[in-house]
């Protein structure tokens, strides 16, 4: 018989008017079992035939709705003890179906693929095949998984939040499911990479590399669950395995690209990228420099030079990138890598890297302890953070005593600011920890320290050129208690400074508003009498000549203690 002959009697095999209904399957009879049995070979036939005859779409049209009622019938009845498929596995028989949706989708046209597309309930009937593949665990065999991972690739509005909605219906009823379908898919296939196919494994990773891709910006939810679940850990080692691979140089960029999203995401970007740097992201960035990939990744050079250099400014960040680099990088030493365009770069991270370990081991031991000034503006006393207490109408400011509290309520414009501070209602809840926050300020200590000459010479440029101006710069757009703490620090006797702390967390940069309590106001008075000497009417100062002038002046001059820096909480 003909190929194209067969066609018909497909189309006759599975006729609708035959599907066994509901009440059948309870206890099926042998006609049922006769009919399920028929249709379920006419589509094992069907796939048969579409490889030696072309499959037209005038009959792909016609035959089609016979094909997905079949195909829907199987599926849904897959719990059932069913005699017709008894000795068919369920990878099997999603095998079939699944092959037989391929005819329709490849190669690919408008006609034949919106048959699929515009069908409600595919993308179920998908999710639920591929969570039987998976939950089987076994890569080897390949063309079901290579031709579920076809359809996913080819799908181009999984992201709609109806069609995601189908898919998640299949696979469980809660994006945390398919979250967790993604993950387990991924980590299999990676104990397969070394016996797969070069074209199947691209295929098989394109699938969920592909839904992800199109749910970024579309599926919030959906990836925040798979990144509560641990796909930064996966992405981070596909790339240290990848990057040694020539073959999987498209699966490498899609890898790396999704790290960039992910680790990027405002408000967590701190949270993820110490994930993936405890996963080994330095040891993946130096794999793809070195590996025998046709060039460096353009996302290997976004994480030498900005992602992994700006969180250095978190203390769990920091703490990963000590453990990396304590167990030492061979690869850095290589002349491959050596040779390569971004080892400036690595070198640059590698010392702002120790800079940063030094301030976290101060840290940890003691060397910067997190303190709290009262914010009465005329007491200096500095305490521990458990020995002071907050204002308890608005949560936003401390003090040392009752005494101060009402001195500052009634004198130190605390009665008009708490009033903003409520009014703006409930704080939303920091993102960042107070140990955090408190290695911030640590951090800009140390800064200081390093710096303080060169600031104290900024200072009196900025008094000379600005008599009388406060060193309270707040142009930028702030939190309520940033406003009223400026105020407050003008009316400090000068005391009190605000400056404004850029933090790049991801792609977003946020400005933190960080106060600088001193003590005394002695080293402010000493600037300003060096300012008084300054002839009038020189402009604005070089700081080259005021270091030239009264750099020794400056440096003379002493703190009986260093001031106290606190990270306001937003």
């Amino acid at each position: 018989m003909a190929p194209e002959h067969i066609f018909p009697i497909i189309y006759a095999n599975l006729d609708p008017d035959l599907t066994p209904s509901p009440q059948n399957m309870e206890s099926p009879s042998s006609t049922t079992i006769t009919e399920i049995t028929r249709a379920f070979f006419a589509l094992q036939v069907f796939s048969t035939a579409c490889r030696r005859a072309t499959l037209s779409d005038e009959v792909a049209a016609e035959i089609w709705p016979r094909i997905w009622g079949w195909i829907s019938f199987v599926d849904f009845y897959r719990d059932y003890d069913n005699p017709a498929l008894r000795n068919v596995s369920q990878p099997q028989v999603y095998s079939t179906l699944i092959q037989a949706i391929c005819e329709f989708c490849f190669p690919v046209g408008m006609i034949r693929g919106k048959l699929v597309t515009d069908t409600p309930g595919w993308r179920t009937f998908i999710t639920r095949a591929w969570s039987v593949f998976v939950a089987e665990g076994d890569f080897t065999r390949e063309t079901q998984f290579h031709n579920l991972c076809t359809i996913m690739v080819r799908d181009m509005q999984a992201a709609h939040p109806t069609n995601f909605r189908e898919l998640i219906d299949g696979v469980g009823g809660n994006v945390d499911d398919l979250a967790a379908l993604v993950i387990q898919h991924l980590k299999l296939l990676l104990t397969y990479l070394d016996v797969a196919q070069t074209t199947s494994i691209r295929v098989m990773l394109g699938g969920p590399f592909q839904l992800l891709i199109d749910t970024d910006g579309k599926q919030p939810e959906f990836w925040h669950a798979i990144l509560k679940q641990g796909i930064i850990t996966v992405l981070t080692t596909a790339i240290c395995r990848f990057a040694v691979d020539a073959r999987l140089g498209d699966p490498l960029g899609s890898c790396l690209r999704l790290l960039v999203s992910m680790t990027g995401r405002p408000l967590d970007s701190f949270r993820w990228m110490t994930e993936a740097l405890k996963s080994g992201l330095m040891k993946a960035v130096l794999l793809c420099c070195t590996s025998n990939i046709d060039g460096v990744p353009p996302q290997t050079e976004y994480f030498l030079q900005e992602a992994i250099p700006r969180a250095l400014v978190s203390y769990s960040a920091v703490v990963q990138v000590e453990r990396a680099l304590a167990d030492g990088f061979p690869l850095a030493s290589l002349p491959s890598f050596r040779a390569s365009p971004l080892v400036y770069a690595w070198d640059r991270l590698a010392i702002l890297a120790t800079e940063r370990i030094k301030v976290m081991k101060d840290y940890s031991g003691g060397g910067y302890a997190t303190l709290r000034v009262c914010d009465n503006i005329k007491c200096a006393k500095v305490t521990a953070k458990h020995g002071i207490k907050q204002c308890s109408a608005c949560e936003m400011v401390y003090y040392c005593s009752w005494a101060c509290q009402y001195v500052d309520w009634r004198d130190g414009g605390h009665r008009h600011d708490c009033k903003i501070y409520t009014a703006a209602g409930p704080r939303k809840p920091e993102h960042l920890s107070a140990r955090e926050r408190s290695f911030m300020c640590a951090l800009l200590q140390s800064d200081y320290r390093a710096q303080r000459h060169t600031i104290l010479l900024h200072k009196i440029a900025f008094m000379y050129e600005r008599p009388g101006g406060t060193f309270c710069m707040t142009s930028l757009p702030t939190s309520p208690h940033t406003l009223c703490n400026s105020r407050r620090a003008a009316r400090s006797d000068p005391r009190t400074e605000i400056i404004m702390m850029m933090i790049t967390e991801g792609v977003t940069t946020r400005v933190r508003a960080v106060s600088v309590r001193f003590r005394k106001s002695n080293i402010y008075y000493a600037l300003r009498r060096i300012v008084d000497r300054i002839p009038a009417g020189l402009g604005i100062l070089d700081i080259s000549q005021v270091e030239t002038h009264f750099g020794a002046q400056v440096r003379a001059l002493r703190e009986d203690d260093e001031p106290v820096f606190s990270l306001y909480a937003e």
